[in-house]
């Protein structure tokens, strides 16, 4: 398993961190964490937040976090979906897990994918 700051290597300017389909409080915490943890320690990261609508109680969570919950689009250095292991299961944000016009094989996605390594998408 990697540690956060070895994913974030050198070279990684543009991050977009999404979660699965119909976001709980598991999904919305791991994301808003990451998010929070990178703005503290890597401020010079451009990061994109992609979650669909979250229940009104766990809108707190995302207070002051700019959030969209468009499909995205391929061209972000590093695409993180948390909470989930399937792609097929990434909600909002799932634009961003294309390489090329292929998505990820199942087999290559294990939450982390980085859309910057072609060939061989979804390295990790």
């Amino acid at each position: 398993m990697k540690h956060i700051d070895e994913i974030f290597k050198e070279g990684i300017r543009t991050a977009a961190i999404t979660g699965h389909v119909r976001p709980d409080g598991d999904c919305a915490g791991a994301v808003t964490g990451l998010y929070r943890y990178l703005r503290k320690n890597r401020p010079e990261l451009e990061l994109a937040v992609f979650l669909e609508e979250i229940p009104e109680n766990l809108r707190f969570l995302l207070h002051g976090i700019p959030v969209r919950n468009d499909a995205g689009k391929p061209g972000f250095d590093l695409a993180i979906s948390l909470d989930t292991s399937e792609p097929g299961r990434i909600g909002a944000g799932k634009e961003a897990f294309l390489c090329g016009n292929q998505p990820y094989r199942a087999q290559d996605f294990f939450g982390i994918g980085n859309p910057g390594e072609t060939p061989g998408c979804g390295q990790n």
